[in-house]
């Protein structure tokens, strides 16, 4: 086993950077769609679409990331100096999202859509080499797990605050508990978190360390792209990844109108998450114990994982939505699964890294990660897109304070059977990944030898 590689310093300062990046992206998912919809008053459609279309630029735009950051050599290593220029922009377009002016409706569309475009790339410049730093901050696969586990602890943290604290906030900075209210404490609320998040990026930045000694030769990009598209463990990761960012993104944008309209208040959002924070705490001491005790493949753990949450999801359909705190138990159950199982999920992707390397002599991380977020990304606009159709056709009405039983229905199967259904597509799709821990130590084996 590789000795201890990350200090505890660089590794709590890449956690608190995570925590800040997350603040900003739970704050964007959880309320954005609701905001332009509801408080803006753009129709849901033109929503998706203007989702879908950024997305779609911003995926590419992450493998265009990706390739400089691997041609990148800098005295401070080929990642960091990206979140040094990245931090303050991302500050910069999260207030401009939050903070439409009063403009005709299509100036709205106009700002909001050049708002979401420079919020996005300014966020890939942020967030592949956010991700890529769990690959090559260390080579030791238990020191991965720690790294990854630490990243989903502060995650979590992110979550709580923003999904504890952000509506008391909004009020508060808003004056009050009206649609108008709520519209301007929201937007002081975004200059808020964008300056704390900005700040622990920057710390981040300047205390992690890259524990990789890189090829000198910088990988052509058409070279690049051949391993990347022929690369069979990438290529599955990806396909895990695009089924679960739709879902992702479903659940996420519906997370306000799940509390307001099936669960009956707005309040239950900040419950949504203080209620799952034991759970989550739960999750991380059992990563600590299955990475010490237990002496089963990560691959077959991680399919486990997932068939047992699609198994939790599908009885949580048939309990039905009548006592919400049934709900929130359940809600605390499959994060408490999906917490670990997104542990591994992320060292399943380290694992590729490796792989490419010792396969191909490519230091090619960065657009390995560029291509997980490139699917999730262009994912994410395209649930967008789907949710706004979706909501449409099972009649919701952002006019109306009740909605039809048949619109809440609708709304809790995005939270139930659709995740059961792709959970265990993914499964079956996982099933096929190839790297066992085995199969990479005999390749780390052969690379010592030659």
């Amino acid at each position: 086993m590789t000795n201890k590689v990350i200090t505890n310093k660089q590794m709590n300062a890449y956690a608190l950077g995570i925590m800040g990046q997350a603040m900003i992206v739970t704050l964007v998912s959880s309320y954005i769609y609701s905001y332009f919809t509801n408080y803006v008053g753009i129709n849901a459609i033109v929503v998706g679409t203007i989702f879908a279309l950024v997305r779609l630029w911003d995926g590419i735009n992450d493998m265009m990331m990706g390739a400089l950051i691997d041609n990148t050599r800098t005295k401070i290593g080929k990642l960091r100096p990206y979140l040094y220029i990245s931090a303050p922009i991302i500050f910069v377009t999260l207030v401009m999202l939050f903070n439409v002016p009063d403009l005709s409706m299509k100036g709205k569309v106009i700002w909001a859509s050049v708002a979401y475009v420079l919020y996005s790339m300014a966020f890939t410049v942020c967030d592949v080499p956010f991700w890529t730093l769990t690959a090559v901050m260390t080579p030791n696969q238990d020191e991965k797990v720690a790294l990854v586990s630490k990243n989903k602890a502060f995650n979590m943290l992110a979550h709580l605050i923003i999904g504890v604290g952000a509506v008391p906030a909004i009020t508060f900075l808003g004056g009050g508990d009206s649609n108008e209210a709520f519209r301007i404490g929201i937007g002081r609320f975004s200059i808020v978190v964008g300056i704390v998040a900005c700040l622990l990026i920057l710390n981040t930045a300047h205390k992690v360390r890259e524990n990789v000694n890189y090829t000198e030769d910088k990988p052509k990009l058409k070279e690049s792209l051949k391993v990347l598209i022929t690369n069979k463990p990438l290529l599955i990761c990806v396909s895990v990844s695009f089924l679960g960012a739709i879902l992702y993104g479903m659940r996420s944008m519906s997370k306000l109108n799940y509390a307001i309209y099936v669960m009956g208040d707005a309040k239950y959002m900040s419950l949504f998450t203080l209620f799952t924070v034991p759970f989550a705490i739960l999750a991380l001491n059992s990563v600590k114990y299955i990475n010490k005790k237990a002496s089963i493949e990560k691959k077959h753990l991680y399919i486990a994982l997932l068939l047992i949450q699609a198994a939790i999801n599908t009885v949580y359909y048939f309990v039905g939505y009548s006592n919400p705190y049934v709900i929130l138990t359940f809600e605390g159950l499959i994060g408490y699964v999906n917490t670990i199982s997104g542990i591994y999920a992320m060292v399943m992707l380290t694992r590729v890294a490796e792989y490419t390397f010792l396969q191909h002599g490519m230091n090619i991380e960065a657009m390995i990660f560029a291509t997980r977020t490139f699917i999730t990304k262009m994912t994410m606009g395209g649930a967008g897109l789907v949710l706004g159709l979706y909501m449409t056709f099972i009649g919701f009405d952002n006019t109306l304070e009740v909605q039809s039983s048949q619109t809440i229905s609708g709304i809790f199967i995005i939270f139930t059977l659709l995740p059961a259904l792709f959970l265990v597509i993914n499964a079956l799709i996982f099933s096929r990944f190839p790297i066992t821990q085995a199969k990479l130590d005999e390749l780390r084996k052969e690379e010592i030898a030659s």
